[in-house]
């Protein structure tokens, strides 16, 4: 009996001295928190911060071989950092609290915001029961992930007190850790009410970037590419301190080389979307100069961080953000002076990165002493930035797009208002230039002397170059204000070559160059006058550039139509110069060199073919020669007779119905077509015009001319649109982009002539084959 006694006391004895020591180092691990008050726990719906000085005992750093399961402060003494962990000096910091739970609920959330920290740990101690805890309770903060940091459940017993152990460890400069405890229940609507903020703002950027590559893709404006890209990598930039690393591809969040790689390409792109909205170039000298400077400084210090601490890299970032930043901003001031109106803008939407940026530098580089930490949502505030930033530049381009189409419709209003002045005064101008060729005619029995008629001969050939450059110029100005009748008609092909053929022999005797007119016995539909001009224009050009060879006047049917066709074997054409020939402002280097006009003759050609409905395709070889095509119908059923016959005897003109909102509009079309012998009448709906076709006879061939808001509102059925097509030659005034039937034209709504005369055109060709069927 006394084995037993004497064992049983032995082990109670154990215990209590276990019981003791445990509570001793317990004493002496609490011993310096000892002035931090508890944190009384009295609200389920209530988010409380833990980081508090008047709660906690600030953060303080440990070294790696402390470790938090079996913590005990009085091995050394320890510096206390207050709310502002430095992790440049130290990489691991404790943080000690005391809570107390006076709440009926059980389950609680040690939220931690901020994805900066390594493996976040806490340490739950029952205040009560200490002594008895032989297995500490530690968690790791990374069991949650929500959309600002990081947290995890831990069980606290209402009406019992506990000591809270957290562990921070880091490897560079964070944002300040906010250290957060809720009730589950209040965890999880916060939760979600972060959740969904942040969602839609990555939402809302998304579409907003989208919309920017579509208005690229349609448009081919460069600013809305660079304005879209830059936006997408701010973004990237912005998730990439999220939750969506933790989340995808566990990512621990260490900073390498990417993430400048990342930070370089948005300042780059920002660069760009800035020098595209500003229409930077090389003639505004210190501001282009100041672009290249900040692309090749953002490029350098990308390099240059390869090589170099984190740290000084960061330096060196920051001070290529002020120059990135000090380009984009002082630029957008000099075009503001300049220029004014959506500049504005411009520089507005900037100033809400700009000091988001400052803020962070400025919290970072000079942190305020707080009695706590508040909880930060700026992982969902700069998104909200970022939209901001996009809808004031979206506002500015939008503005600037409306400004541009103001000036262009000024510009179109004085360039019609030019064309018609000289379209009008080409009497007084012609005049002088007629009365001049007499005089010189006048003059020439009385020359006397090789001198004096070498003299005479100059005069009469500038007197002839000033009376063809008018030509052209009057031309040119009549066809840009629709002032040019056109008659089509039957044209028989043989006697138009022999006429140019007899006019240009000469010309080319004078070279001395060859030229061959192929003859043909076909007819075609055109206007006669016209089409004489355009192979006028084309021979003359042939022969003026071409110094020896030959040139060649020929055409072949192809499939109901004739392709007429000018070949010489001149200086050829470069293909960088083949598209800009037939543009009245530009001139080839050949032409420049050569010629002494004034360079409209190929700019007429292609403004009177697209004026006849006639194709021009030209096929060059430098050195080797051009041939320029011009596509013409065949006029079926004339082998024989007097060129300018009638292609459609007995026939009236199409007649062109009109269903137009706005009386300007419709009047001034109404004008070109009377011009042109066509019948026209006004509609308002659809049952005018079934009545107006109905009376008709099955020869007669109509033109429906619409806008978009009438069209959509009557015509736009399927059934109703297609039977329309069979009766009507149907076009709609509207954007090239608008969805119409099919088989409908669509129209320009600036109304240039020559699309009103090639409508006409196409409704003649259907007259000319319901009168051969």
């Amino acid at each position: 009996m006394i084995q037993p006694i004497t064992n049983t006391t032995n082990r109670c004895l154990a215990k209590v001295s276990r019981g003791v020591a445990l509570f001793s180092a317990l004493i002496l691990l609490l011993a310096p928190f000892s002035s931090a008050e508890p944190l009384n726990l009295a609200r389920a719906d209530y988010m409380y911060a833990l980081a508090s000085q008047n709660h906690s005992s600030g953060f303080f750093p440990v070294g790696e071989n402390e470790n938090l399961a079996n913590f005990s402060c009085c091995k050394k003494p320890y510096i206390f950092h207050g709310l502002n962990p430095n992790f440049e000096h130290h990489d691991r910091y404790f943080l000690f609290a005391e809570v107390v739970n006076n709440t009926s609920q059980h389950e609680w959330v040690l939220h931690i915001s901020n994805f900066g920290f390594k493996n976040p740990k806490v340490r739950v101690i029952n205040a009560e029961h200490a002594a008895d805890q032989f297995t500490p309770v530690v968690k790791d903060l990374s069991a949650e992930i929500n959309t600002i940091g990081r947290a995890s459940t831990i069980t606290l017993e209402p009406g019992v007190s506990y000591f809270l152990l957290v562990e921070l460890r880091a490897d560079n400069v964070v944002w300040h850790p906010y250290i957060g405890l809720m009730s589950e229940e209040y965890y999880d609507g916060w939760k979600t009410r972060m959740d969904f903020a942040y969602k839609l703002a990555i939402g809302i950027i998304l579409g907003l970037i989208l919309i920017a590559f579509m208005c690229w893709l349609l448009m081919s404006e460069k600013v809305f590419l660079w304005g879209g890209l830059s936006s997408l990598l701010m973004l990237f930039y912005y998730l990439e301190h999220s939750s969506l690393p933790a989340i995808f591809w566990q990512s621990t969040y260490e900073k390498t080389f990417l993430i400048w790689l990342l930070i370089t390409s948005t300042l780059m792109s920002q660069t760009l979307f800035a020098a595209a909205f500003l229409q930077l170039n090389q003639k505004d000298k210190i501001w282009y100069r100041f672009y290249v400077a900040a692309l090749a400084s953002s490029v350098a210090v990308l390099l240059a961080s390869y090589f170099l601490s984190f740290r000084t890299a960061s330096i060196l970032f920051a001070l290529n953000y002020l120059v990135v930043w000090g380009f984009i901003l002082f630029s957008g001031i000099a075009r503001l002076r300049s220029h004014g109106r959506f500049y504005v803008l411009y520089i507005c939407g900037w100033l809400p990165i700009v000091l988001s940026i400052f803020h962070v530098i400025y919290v970072l580089l000079f942190p305020q002493q707080t009695d706590h930490v508040e909880v930060s949502y700026k992982l969902i505030h700069v998104l909200y930035v970022q939209i901001l930033h996009m809808v004031i530049h979206a506002t500015a381009l939008i503005s600037r797009v409306k400004s541009m189409r103001d000036e262009k419709a000024h510009a179109e209003y004085l360039s019609q208002a030019k064309s018609r002045f000289i379209a009008q005064s080409s009497h007084d101008l012609r005049q002088p230039l007629s009365s001049m060729n007499l005089f010189l005619e006048y003059l020439y029995p009385h020359i006397q002397g090789e001198k004096a008629l070498t003299i005479f001969e100059h005069l009469k050939k500038a007197q002839q170059h000033m009376q063809d450059s008018f030509n052209n110029m009057l031309d040119m100005s009549r066809l840009e204000a629709g002032a040019l009748n056109v008659n089509m008609r039957a044209v028989s092909m043989e006697q138009l070559f022999i006429k140019l053929q007899h006019e240009f022999q000469v010309l080319a005797r004078a070279k001395p160059i060859a030229l061959h007119v192929h003859m043909s016995s076909a007819w075609v539909l055109s206007d006669p006058a016209l089409l004489e001009r355009i192979l006028r224009n084309l021979l003359a050009n042939a022969i003026h550039y071409t110094r020896e060879g030959k040139v060649v006047l020929g055409c072949r049917r192809k499939k109901g139509q004739l392709i007429v066709q000018v070949l010489d074997t001149g200086c050829g054409i470069d293909p960088e110069s083949q598209n800009e020939i037939f543009d009245i402002y530009k001139r080839s280097t050949e032409q420049q060199s050569h010629s002494a006009g004034i360079g409209v003759g190929l700019s007429i050609v292609k403004q009177i073919c697209d004026l006849l409905g006639h194709s021009l395709n030209l096929t060059s070889h430098p050195g080797k020669g051009s041939q320029f095509s011009i596509t013409v119908p065949l006029a079926e059923g004339h082998t024989a007779g007097k060129a300018g016959d009638n292609l459609l005897p007995g026939l009236e003109a199409p007649s062109v119905l009109l269903l137009i909102e706005n009386d300007e509009i419709r009047n001034g079309i109404a004008d070109h077509f009377t011009k042109w012998g066509c019948a026209v009448a006004t509609v308002e709906s659809r049952v005018a015009i079934n009545q107006i076709a109905s009376e008709a006879s099955g020869e007669k061939v109509f033109i429906l001319l619409c806008d978009y808001p009438c069209a959509s509102r009557e015509l736009f059925s399927q059934k109703y649109a297609l039977d329309l097509e069979k009766k009507f030659i149907a076009a709609c005034l509207c954007e090239a982009d608008e969805n119409l039937p099919e088989n409908w034209i669509t129209l320009s709504t600036a109304l240039p002539p020559a699309q009103l005369r090639a409508l006409l055109n196409l409704a003649y060709r259907r007259l000319n084959s319901v009168m051969t069927e």
